[in-house]
């Protein structure tokens, strides 16, 4: 779902072909609005690991793509009034944001050290964006300098913390 929606929010975009806004909208509305078929909005047990704690945080890394929705509905902006709609209507957003910040699981993840935390940064910063909480995004990014940069990344731009886990992202894209 989320590939799809930014493939075709970009597709809106380049090509102002109202179809394409059209399909995006229908996707987030089955996925995220239709009592019908949207998602159950909890993460609780996102990601299970044999051996691990079931409801480990590390499930949070499973939604990262949905950085990609926030940003898809910000391309759809210039579309038909009836797919501008969807930004009203996706309060889950809020929910997410709210969740990462006060859930076990999201402080679990906001205090890794490797691409986890990363990802979170990314989701929390985008959710606030969304939901014009500007500052908030402010502050996750500011500290994400010394956080995340300078404790993760070394000058020759190798991850250690991300090198030494089972399936590094960094390995993943070699």
């Amino acid at each position: 779902m989320e590939g799809a929606v930014r493939a075709l929010s970009l597709a809106y975009y380049f090509k102002d072909d109202e179809e394409y806004a059209a399909k995006a909208t229908q996707l987030m509305r089955a996925w995220f609005l239709d009592p019908a078929t949207r998602m159950n909005p909890n993460l609780e047990y996102a990601q299970f690991i044999p051996g691990s704690t079931p409801d480990a945080g590390i499930g949070l890394i499973e939604t990262r793509g949905l950085a990609d929705i926030v940003d898809a509905i910000g391309l759809l902006a210039g579309s038909a009034p009836g797919h501008q709609q969807i930004r009203k209507d996706l309060k889950l957003v809020q929910y997410l944001l709210q969740w990462m910040q006060e859930s076990r699981n999201g402080r679990e993840e906001n205090a890794k050290k490797n691409n986890h935390a990363r990802l979170y940064d990314v989701q929390a910063i985008s959710f606030a964006l969304f939901v014009r909480r500007n500052d908030l995004a402010k502050q996750i990014a500011e500290a994400a300098k010394e956080k995340r940069i300078a404790l993760q990344i070394e000058p020759d731009g190798r991850q250690p913390l991300e090198l030494s886990r089972t399936k590094s992202m960094e390995l993943q894209q070699l």
